[in-house]
């Protein structure tokens, strides 16, 4: 079973820990690992990332923690937090926000947003 933290929860975890993070939010329930993500936007070809989209955070203070998990839940009515190298989305064609977490990532726990 899956780990659940509070946002207070994860923000402490956040603070403590060392390590690449970010949230993702999505509809699907994972058993272990996140499959690749897939471009599809306008103006490109759908393609298949090598990596998980996620949301950057930009700093591991309160504030910008909460507001990265809420971007997440714009995503999905799950918001996990991700544990894993992180690489830039590309320049032209992302989302706000937006970074991606390496395939060989960790789930470190579902964010209960109520």
């Amino acid at each position: 079973m899956m780990k659940k933290m509070t946002i207070d929860e994860a923000i402490d975890y956040l603070q403590n820990t060392d390590g690449d993070f970010a949230f993702r939010g999505d509809n699907y329930t994972p058993k272990d690992k996140f499959n690749p993500s897939w471009y599809h936007g306008d103006d490109t070809e759908t393609f298949c990332l090598d990596a998980i989209s996620a949301v950057w955070i930009p700093a591991m203070n309160n504030a910008h923690i909460i507001t990265s998990i809420y971007h997440a839940a714009n995503y999905g009515q799950h918001v996990y937090l991700l544990k894993g190298d992180l690489q830039n989305a590309d320049p032209e064609y992302h989302d706000p926000n937006e970074i991606l977490v390496g395939i060989d990532h960790e789930i470190i726990a579902e964010i209960l947003l109520d």
